[in-house]
């Protein structure tokens, strides 16, 4: 059993508690922060917290149940999740020693099963969705080692792992990213293709870009495979019990 602690409390924690609990082979300690956050109460009816000993009055002040202190956290854990909201990455810690993983490591993993992918590079275009709860839209931009017509790349995208790809130019992004919010619960950890979008730079046929509405955790199931592979399981082993547990599926989103 791999006790995994989780950094931070903000409006993120429980939803990666909750996708955390979900592995048969995980087993979430709590949460830890210096001092209590607007979400620090609610977080702790649902999961054991910790804080620093200067901050443990100030949870007590406002009646926040604390499990422990530092030390208990880290006593407890085997290894660290952070979230770094404004870039989607996570950060891994073991000890003293930490890695993140970024939205371009998951988007590179992903894309590079089914194409000749060289190069990725996705830029965010905030001003458009910047309310969205569950999503940011990117412009994915990608270098092929070979070109590829349209048809074999929308075929390939649709067999990617962990993708979706969806249909309807005519549709606005905000109606969209609430029907995806409430209706495809599992696209919190998946990009969402816009089909519509793809275009192909007729100079040189292997470059391609596209929208896409990456969900806010996207990068979860790959940090959650990459504990698994520090802990000797094949990552093509984790990959099916994580996209199982989450229930992640790709293809076309009807």
């Amino acid at each position: 059993m791999i006790n995994l602690g989780i950094l931070g409390h903000n409006p993120y924690t429980l939803l990666i508690s909750e996708a955390i609990a979900k592995q048969p082979d995980f087993n979430v300690v709590g949460a830890y922060s210096h001092e209590p956050t607007p979400f620090s109460k609610e977080i702790s009816r649902r999961l054991n917290i910790f804080c620093s000993e200067s901050g443990l009055p100030l949870f007590k002040e406002r009646g926040i149940r604390v499990a422990g202190l530092l030390d208990d956290f880290i006593d407890r854990s085997d290894v660290f999740l952070e979230y770094e909201a404004n870039t989607l990455a996570m950060k891994i810690s073991f000890g003293s020693a930490g890695f993140s993983v970024t939205p371009k490591d998951a988007m590179r993993e992903r894309l590079s099963q089914e194409l000749p992918l060289e190069k990725v590079h996705l830029r965010e275009i905030s001003e458009v969705i910047a309310c969205c709860p569950q999503f940011k839209l990117f412009r994915m931009e990608l270098t092929l080692s070979r070109s590829l017509g349209k048809e074999e790349i929308v075929d390939s995208l649709l067999s990617t792992p962990r993708m979706g790809a969806l249909y309807g130019g005519n549709v606005s992004l905000t109606d969209l990213c609430l029907f995806l919010s409430t209706s495809v619960k599992p696209s919190l950890f998946s990009c969402i293709v816009l089909l519509d979008s793809i275009e192909i730079k007729e100079s040189s046929k292997t470059y391609i870009d596209f929208l896409s509405l990456v969900g806010k955790l996207l990068v979860l199931p790959e940090a959650i495979d990459t504990i698994r592979e520090s802990n000797k399981i094949y990552r093509e082993i984790s990959k099916g019990i994580t996209d199982k547990s989450l229930n992640i599926r790709s293809g076309l989103v009807t």
